[in-house]
């Protein structure tokens, strides 16, 4: 038949353009019905149909089709989904074109429906089940619900490793992440390192065969890995097949390639020698130190490879490294990305590898650090790019995540003596995208202490780093109103000080501060009855001092973060004088460090210690204005704030109290791992603690039997306990439970406390 017209009937959403296209027939063809069959089969093809229709009338030569178009997606929801956030399931549906706009295709709902299941699967949650729901909607559009089911994680019941004689199944186990169930273990608990899943398997498979590699078994197989799953899904048995092999030693060990002038350095970075087992990860490790090397010297691009020839019969292997350095690479420009608010310059101040230089990776990753201490982001990303048509030119890549610039955080807690205690502080960091800060600092605890501190910071006072820092304060302490010491004072003052940058890590600040302090007494303890004959000046009804200090700190930090570091480390140490005018003449000494040791993915230990020793010049004292204290949450968790240390001398038939020392001890360990029962942790950081440390004097005053001078060791106090830490999108909170080990009669402690803010 001639066709002289085409007639589509039934379209709504699919142009007739598109449709002709598919029929492939056009006027004036001479057409069979194996060619209307085959343009119908094009049609069903598309999925942009659900019925097709074709007619013919011979005399008038019409070709007719009669069609009924797909349904489209009006809505797409996801329900019981947990382990799986919908986000990622709309993309995942999304590249298949499943997404509300998109016309229906039940086969590949289906069909995506069972993919979803076998991706459960691997995540250990071989009872997961996913079902779509389709209900028609007015106007030829469907809703579709997914109904997911995901099931529990399979757990492991056993590992089995056949072939095995020089090392024992326990401890080839013990080098894998995933661990068998073990009945009433509340360490797996927390863990959770008997779940199955199909990515942890494979990387359990490397383990196995790394545990081998770095032990001299070049030779070693896996041959094979079964996973058996338990009728009811809930259980899995895992069985690993090996070949051992023999150990292998290194016999020789060659660095060859181009040296780029620097032969004696590249050399002594080769610490593989001969003799000892042959150890993939120390190969690996020498491969690391010298791509760091050359890339240091501008070779971003250099090649290592480490090519082993094995000896079977005498069991030796010898190894030869090719360096192929190729051209020397230099950063063609940097790219800054993220920063909505924060100013470029900011960002860029901060860098040590510069636009037009050799690349440098130390430069590049001592940015990166750099970037992160400041604080005013949540995450940095760095990398490089080639630069295309080019050999020898890269792009520097900086992706930021900005932090929420401006936080009101608050404490509150309960303590005994003192009652309810509460702070607010308001900081601005990085105003208005200039990198400088701006705080605000109020507290109150009950009705004995109250403080309002203001401090303003510029990073970057000069160009080459030099910073400057206002603050302001006044307070108000009752100390009648919490113990038999019947005193009190108000202070207010201010200060600046200057901090300089020595390296990319030190900082080395110095400044000026003034305190006018109103003492005010009512029988005072002997010890503060001594301060008052030594610098006391009276006006009315009170005593007042006026001081001027010198401040001294040196600061080190290679630490990768302010809130959630988790390596490096931080040395401060500070002097704070006063000045020989003031009517108050002493120095204080102070040492904080904190370092940071990992040990496994989200499993890291932080060593930290608080040292600090006073004194007055001559044959005075320190103040007790100055005193250090011990307890609460910043030195000895678990006790209340100023509830340890010496203890003063009244001058009446009172009760004595804490009085601080001139001498502070205190030290600690945090083990921190992964939050246990949540998904997503990276808001989220869980510890257990070790604190020890006390105040001690080396004063004492005759009348004071019960003063020893000097540190005794067996005063030292120890307490433990777990702490929990949530960033949350409304407010950062911070958890604290601490229980004193081996607590004293008059041990003041404070078993719970917890800290909340509210960012913006």
């Amino acid at each position: 038949m001639v066709v002289k017209k085409i007639e589509i009937e039934g379209l709504q959403r699919v142009s007739i353009g598109s449709a002709l296209n598919l029929i492939l027939v056009e006027q004036g063809d001479d057409v069979s019905q194996g060619q209307i069959g085959e343009a119908i089969k094009r049609l069903y093809q598309s999925g942009l149909f659900r019925d097709i229709k074709a007619y013919t009338d011979a005399e008038s030569g019409l070709l007719q089709f009669q069609i009924v178009e797909q349904p489209s997606i009006s809505v797409l929801d996801f329900n019981g989904n947990k382990a799986v956030s919908t986000d990622i399931l709309k993309q995942v549906f999304r590249d298949a074109k499943i997404q509300e706009g998109e016309v229906f295709n039940r086969s590949n709902l289906d069909q995506l429906s069972y993919e979803l299941e076998r991706q459960y699967a691997a995540l250990g949650r071989y009872n997961a089940k996913v079902e779509a729901v389709v209900t028609p909607l007015p106007r030829n559009r469907v809703k579709v619900e997914l109904e997911i089911d995901e099931g529990r994680v399979a757990r492991v019941a056993s590992i089995d490793i056949t072939g095995n004689s020089v090392f024992s199944d326990q401890e080839l186990i013990k080098a894998m992440n995933m661990q068998p169930t073990r009945s009433g273990d509340v360490l797996q608990m927390i863990t959770r390192n008997n779940r199955y899943s199909s990515e942890t398997a494979r990387s359990d498979q490397e383990a196995l065969t790394a545990y081998y590699l770095d032990r001299g078994y070049i030779r070693f197989e896996l041959t094979s890995t079964q996973v058996a799953i338990s009728l009811d899904r809930r259980n899995v048995h895992l069985t690993y097949n090996l070949r051992e092999g023999v150990p292998y030693t290194v016999s020789n060990v060659q660095l060859t390639g181009e040296l780029v002038g620097d032969d004696q350095k590249l050399r002594d970075l080769v610490t593989i020698k001969s003799g000892e087992l042959f150890s993939r990860q120390k190969v690996s490790d020498v491969q690391k130190a010298l791509q760091d090397r050359l890339t240091d010297l501008g070779y971003a691009f250099a090649q290592i490879n480490t090519v082993p020839d094995i000896d079977d019969e005498k069991r030796l292997v010898d190894l030869t490294i090719v360096i192929e350095p190729g051209k020397r690479t230099y950063v063609r420009k940097v790219n800054v990305t993220g920063n909505e608010s924060t100013n470029d310059e900011v960002i860029r101040r901060e860098l040590t590898q510069m636009e037009g230089a050799l690349v440098s990776g130390k430069n590049i990753q001592t940015s990166k650090s750099r970037l992160e201490r400041t604080g005013y982001f949540k995450t940095v990303e760095v990398s490089t790019s080639k630069v295309q048509n080019t050999d020898d030119q890269v792009d520097l890549n900086i992706n930021v995540a900005e932090a929420s610039d401006g936080i009101i955080k608050g404490s509150i807690g309960y303590a005994d003596p003192g009652g309810i205690f509460y702070s607010l502080e308001y900081t601005q960091k990085n105003f208005r995208g200039s990198g400088r800060d701006i705080s605000i600092v109020g507290s109150q605890t009950a009705n004995y202490e109250k403080s309002l501190e203001l401090t303003y910071t510029n990073p970057y006072f000069t160009l080459d780093g030099v910073s400057l820092e206002y603050n302001a304060f006044l307070s108000e302490e009752d100390y009648s109103e919490i113990s038999e010491n019947d005193y009190g004072t108000n202070n207010w003052g201010g200060g600046f000080t200057f901090g300089y940058p020595i390296s990319n890590d030190d900082r080395l600040s110095y400044g000026i501060g003034y305190t006018n302090t109103n003492l005010y007494v009512n029988e005072p303890p002997l010890e503060i009855q001594e301060f008052i004959d030594d610098y006391g000046k009276k006006e009315g009804a009170h005593y007042a001092f006026e001081e001027v200090n010198l401040n001294l700190a040196w600061t080190r930090s290679t630490l990768n973060g302010t809130t959630f570091a988790n390596k490096g480390q931080y040395h401060r140490v500070s002097v704070q004088a006063s000045m020989p005018f003031s009517d108050l003449e002493y120095y204080k000494i102070t040492y904080e460090g904190k370092y940071y040791q990992p040990i496994s993915d989200g499993y890291f230990l932080k060593f930290r210690s608080k040292l600090g020793y006073g004194s007055g010049y001559g044959d005075s004292t320190l103040p007790f204005l100055k005193n250090y204290y011990a307890g609460g949450i910043s030195t000895l968790r678990g006790f209340s704030y100023g509830g340890l240390g010496p203890y003063s001398t009244p001058s009446t038939n009172d009760d004595p109290s804490r009085i601080g020392g001139n001498i502070l001890l205190n030290y600690g360990v945090d083990f921190y791992f992964p939050m246990p029962l949540v998904e997503d942790k990276s808001q989220f950081r869980s510890s257990f603690f070790i604190d020890a440390g006390n105040v001690f004097t080396d004063h004492c005053l005759s009348q004071n039997a019960d003063c020893t001078e000097g540190v005794v060791w067996d005063d030292i106090r120890y307490s433990y306990g777990i702490e929990f830490d949530w960033m949350t999108p409304i407010a950062p909170l911070r958890f604290i439970w601490g229980w004193p080990v081996d607590r004293r009669k008059d041990d003041e402690i404070q078993t719970f406390a917890f800290t909340i803010g509210y960012n913006f």
